[in-house]
């Protein structure tokens, strides 16, 4: 028995229809960020949403943020956690490996910087794992494995013409190139 071909394009709208409406009931509109906020860290640490840092402007001036704050999606509250020791933070490239959060490079509005730390716990303790092999913001990263993976980034936010092209894939407990 030969049925005739179902055009792709056909085929493909259909799966769209199906997905939209499935899922159109399950969006809800959450609560906004504690305050305004761009260039922050986020993922997640248990059930919680983490949003680590950022900047924001008000009154004409570019603010540096140091908080972290949880979002419960049981209660639908934000709630801060602490303020980062180190100082404010921007610009970093998030890493999410399972349960495990962590973000490498960023700034902290005066220099570049070259830390890869992680977030424990559920009141986000900080931990420094390492020191990078170049200071960098912007850029993109992941997990390969036990392997870290950091793609391009620039030394200075403000030099988009020096972002890099190289990728850089390095041991996380021995920051050892491989």
């Amino acid at each position: 028995m030969n049925a005739p071909p179902i055009p792709m394009i056909k085929l493909f709208s259909l799966s769209l229809a199906l997905a939209v409406s499935a899922n159109a009931a399950d969006w809800e509109k959450l609560p906004p960020l504690p305050e305004p906020n761009g260039g922050f860290i986020c993922g997640s640490q248990g059930k919680h949403i983490v949003i680590i840092g950022g900047t924001n402007w008000e009154g004409g001036k570019k603010n540096w943020l140091r908080t972290i704050h949880e979002f419960d999606p049981t209660t639908l509250k934000w709630e801060k956690a602490k303020d980062l020791q180190e100082g404010p933070y921007a610009y970093g490239t998030a890493l999410q490996n399972g349960s495990h959060l962590a973000f490498l490079g960023g700034t902290n509005g005066e220099k570049p910087l070259r830390i890869f730390a992680g977030v424990d716990g559920i009141k986000t303790a900080m931990s420094r794992e390492l020191d990078l092999p170049r200071t960098v913001v912007l850029s993109a990263g992941g997990w390969i494995g036990e392997k870290v993976v950091m793609v391009g980034g620039t030394d200075d936010a403000a030099n988009i013409a020096g972002v890099s092209k190289s990728t850089v894939l390095f041991e996380q407990n021995t920051r050892e190139r491989v």
